[in-house]
């Protein structure tokens, strides 16, 4: 019985995975498909901020809207930092463009208030 819950479980589990490897919501704007991570941050009510990492690292800033789903504003970048707090755990090499943001004495400060460290490469 628990060895068949379990196999219920992984095949779940794996069917899910599988499932939303194919459907990279970004695909028509040029941007990896096979991304590993996402970030979100709401600013208005129809409008967020999304960073997207890859699995080679890189990873893109733009602004999102999410009633037309349409990328308003996509930021090539500049400089590169290594992310490494929490979103250091989504990609050992993720990569973020910060420019947006105000950076002092190494710490980025998103707009929700959380501070992320950060190493210039």
């Amino acid at each position: 019985m628990i060895r068949q819950i379990q196999f219920i479980l992984l095949s779940i589990s794996f069917f899910a995975i599988t499932s939303c490897a194919d459907s990279g919501p970004y695909e028509d704007e040029n941007l990896d498909p096979d991304l590993i991570g996402e970030w979100q941050e709401q600013t208005t009510d129809d409008r967020r901020e999304v960073i997207t990492f890859d699995s080679e690292g890189r990873s893109a800033f733009f602004y999102l809207n999410v009633v037309t789903g349409v990328i308003e504003g996509q930021y090539q970048p500049m400089e590169w930092y290594t992310i490494n707090n929490y979103l250091h755990q989504i990609s050992q090499s993720a990569g973020v463009f910060v420019s947006e943001y105000d950076v002092t004495d190494s710490i980025l400060t998103l707009d929700s208030g959380t501070p992320i460290a950060f190493i210039k490469q």
